[in-house]
């Protein structure tokens, strides 16, 4: 989250990324590597994540929320959200590449 694409590709057009602080970058790390890579999804692990986005909102009015990780959406989708976005990146590049390989 703290590398740096999204938020380098986000500014050319005049987006802003806002990532979770620290805290919020530690559980979600824990959680996504100790139980969505094994596809364990636990209920408190998605209440948290909401709470985490909603906070997030609530602090920096983001509109959106990108699942920048492929085993988030096994977790998160838009039904989740009533005024979030979201942008579940594997579904971006999978999409991208079916339209690109049907172009060819």
């Amino acid at each position: 989250m703290e590398a740096g694409f999204y938020q380098f590709n986000a500014e050319k057009y005049n987006f802003k990324i806002i990532v979770p602080d620290e805290k919020q970058r530690e559980f979600i790390h824990k959680r996504y590597f100790d139980e969505l890579v094994f596809n364990k999804i636990d209920p408190a692990t998605k209440s948290n994540l909401i709470e985490i986005a909603n906070e997030l909102k609530d602090k920096h009015e983001i509109r959106g929320l990108i699942l920048g990780g492929t085993e988030l959406s096994l977790i998160l989708n838009q039904s989740d959200f009533e005024d979030l976005l979201v942008f579940d990146s594997t579904q971006i590049h999978v999409e991208s590449i079916v339209t690109e390989m049907v172009k060819k």
